[in-house]
């Protein structure tokens, strides 16, 4: 989506979007960052992506989903292009929405490790919730990049990853991981 020109998909209630094939999905490419490529999924409604997920990979992506369901079976790399500068992922989870990654995730970054020099914003908002399968330490949220928390949003790392919580500790540390409206941080 969005590419060579700015395109939206919107997925309603009772529609269901399955990607298949061995190509990854793709919202914000193309080498422009004017240009917008949009994902929205709107309450009851279903996005499963079979491959690796990149939300503003050479042009600005933006993702919401309010109160639906998007189940990605790899990764979910953000912000993720070196190139044009100014590009952003944008991912906003709200209303009972839940994305799911199966694989790692990556802000700012295409492999979890090297930084892109653009950024990802990640908002998990009232009734959102993310579901992570796996986080690397320190390097999957980089610089400029953004996983914020608010209200009663939710965010699960599955199994035991306690280097997980030293990697979230230092993000708190240098601001890439935000807390707001509760009470106590």
């Amino acid at each position: 989506m969005g590419v060579d020109e700015s395109g939206r998909l919107v997925v309603d209630a009772g529609g269901k979007l399955n990607t298949t094939g061995a190509n990854n999905s793709t919202v914000g490419n193309n080498g422009n960052s004017a240009v917008v490529g949009r994902l929205i999924i709107n309450a009851g409604g279903e996005v499963n992506v079979t491959n690796v997920l990149f939300v503003g990979a050479g042009a600005t992506g933006m993702v919401t989903n309010d109160g639906g369901t998007l189940r990605i079976s790899s990764h979910l790399w953000a912000g993720s292009s070196s190139s044009p500068a100014g590009v952003v992922g944008t991912i906003v989870i709200t209303n009972g929405g839940v994305i799911s990654v199966g694989g790692n995730i990556g802000l700012g970054t295409v492999n979890a490790s090297t930084p892109s020099g653009n950024k990802a914003l990640v908002y998990v908002q009232d009734g959102g919730v993310l579901n992570l399968n796996q986080i690397t330490p320190v390097n999957s949220i980089q610089p400029n990049s953004v996983l914020d928390l608010s209200g009663s949003g939710v965010v699960t790392i599955l199994n035991n990853q306690s280097n997980v919580i030293r990697a979230l500790c230092y993000c708190l540390e240098n601001h890439c991981l935000r807390r707001i409206g509760h009470s106590g941080d």
